[in-house]
């Protein structure tokens, strides 16, 4: 596999571009497909109750390589869930755990050069 050019052995606790992240909406009672963005920036609308009262769920989860080259993600049900009950106590509308599942699973293989190599 093609790795990203990083200095593997001393990576900082700090952000790192990779080639894309994803972006799904939800609209008229359903989420989409989601969209593969390259760009490192995010459109924020004015009215986000983010910015406006604090509202908003976040969910960060380790992803790593085995020796033998296959790739998997520490508890990926577990932050699913989490993320659901998150999105649930501030009244903001749940991802299906499914749907989280899939998206990491999709997004893990959009930026696979990034995961550090076994050892």
């Amino acid at each position: 596999m093609d790795r990203a050019n990083l200095d593997w052995p001393n990576l900082k606790f700090s952000y790192t571009k990779t080639d894309f992240h994803l972006e799904y909406d939800f609209k008229e009672g359903k989420w989409n497909e989601g969209k593969e963005i390259e760009k490192d920036e995010v459109t924020v609308s004015i009215a986000a109750t983010a910015l406006h009262y604090g509202q908003e769920a976040f969910e960060g989860l380790k992803v790593f390589e085995h020796k033998d080259g296959i790739v998997s993600a520490f508890r990926p049900d577990q932050n699913a869930k989490r993320f659901r009950r998150s999105a649930e106590k501030i009244l903001m509308e749940p991802v299906p755990e499914e749907l989280f599942i899939e998206a990491v699973e999709r997004i893990v293989s959009l930026n696979k050069r990034y995961i550090p190599p076994y050892g």
